[in-house]
């Protein structure tokens, strides 16, 4: 019975030292994998940090381009308001300034209206008092003295019976609509909840540990056995040793289960980088909202310059037609004060006889007259 008890526990020791070195291999096997899922995931980790970095990095750009759109907003609804007032008041100097110069202009007419009349009734008196004076003379001098005065009489009245200019009235137009691009409102991109398996992995990893401490226990326990066991120990080794298989089975199930969940964070990870990508474009589109504010900006300033530039122009006119109108009162005054002392002065208006001479052609084919 000693022997076939030897017998049996020798075997069974045998296999126990199979079972363990079995044991050691597969434990440093799954120790292998655990280092190397672990450096995955610390990988997997810190990459995640840092997109978590980049995201908030450009979230902050983000709150940043936005204030400084509110800012050129602001600034550029300043400007608007500003055309406005601007636009107002040149306008309504503009309207007082031609309402002035039109009711100058009114006045002028009106007087060069009486001073014409005056003209046409010197002119009338000086026709009579040639005609009275030439009434004892003979009939060919009075008719060359009423045709010469008639002649005269019909000039000045062309020369002062042409119409006054007619002022048109001038409207302006600012066309100066710009249609600002407003810029858009804030951003709201959808954070997508960070799913961190720190927690999940950690429950993983700690009955591993464990597995692995019992494992290790167990190696010593069976290196320590001492040859006075009895067959129940025996047995209940061979127990912890199935029960070891279906925990490396458990942990190759849950070590299934953390390559899913680092499939999940890469996906994630994939998805941030979709996000920032996105945060980039609208960062872009702000950019080019600035821009446009810009552009919109130089041309209501340029627009406001073509306008001032306009009153300037505007202004000029006026005051050369207030030059030529000045002109041309003094003008008409001096030639009625002319008129008026040719018409008080009887002595400039003497007859003048005219003589006809006979023009003879040397070829005698026909005669003309002429005057001396």
């Amino acid at each position: 019975v000693d022997e076939i008890l030897q017998t049996a526990l020798s075997k069974v020791k045998e296999d126990l030292a199979h079972h363990v070195t079995r044991s050691e291999q597969i434990k440093r096997q799954l120790e292998d994998q655990l280092m190397a899922e672990e450096v995955a995931r610390e990988d997997a980790q810190d990459k995640f940090v840092e997109e978590k970095k980049r995201n908030k990095q450009m979230q902050r750009d983000m709150e940043a381009a936005q204030r400084e759109a509110a800012v050129y907003q602001d600034q550029f609804n300043e400007l608007l308001l500003k055309r406005d007032v601007e636009l107002s008041a040149n306008q309504a100097a503009f309207d007082a300034q031609f309402s002035s110069t039109a009711e100058l202009n009114a006045k002028l007419t009106m007087q060069v209206e009486i001073l014409g009349m005056w003209e046409n009734e010197w002119l009338s008196q000086l026709r009579s008092r040639v005609c009275d004076d030439s009434d004892d003379d003979g009939d060919d001098s009075d008719v060359d003295q009423h045709d010469w005065s008639d002649n005269e009489d019909n000039g000045v009245q062309n020369d002062f019976a042409s119409p006054a200019p007619d002022h048109r009235s001038i409207e302006f137009k600012s066309s100066l609509v710009i249609s600002p691009t407003r810029l858009a409102s804030k951003l709201n991109v959808p954070e997508q909840p960070v799913v961190t398996k720190v927690s999940l992995v950690e429950d993983v990893i700690v009955p591993i540990e464990d597995d692995v401490a019992k494992k290790r226990k167990d190696a010593k326990r069976g290196t320590v056995v001492r040859r006075s066991q009895t067959s129940s120990e025996t047995i209940s080794m061979l127990k912890d040793i199935e029960d070891a298989k279906e925990r490396n089975k458990t942990q190759k199930h849950r070590i299934h289960d953390l390559e899913k969940i680092l499939a999940s964070s890469k996906i994630q990870i994939a998805e941030l980088s979709m996000s920032n990508q996105v945060l980039q474009s609208s960062l872009q589109d702000i950019t080019l909202k600035a821009n446009e504010a810009n552009q919109s900006e130089s041309q209501t300033t340029a627009s406001l310059r073509d306008a001032r530039d306009q009153v300037e122009v505007l202004t000029k006119n006026l005051q050369r037609m207030e030059r030529k109108v000045e002109a041309l009162e003094g003008f008409i005054l001096q030639l009625g004060s002319e008129l008026y002392y040719l018409a008080e002065d009887p002595t400039l208006l003497t007859p003048v006889a005219v003589s006809l001479v006979l023009d003879v052609p040397e070829d005698k084919a026909g005669a003309t007259l002429k005057y001396e």
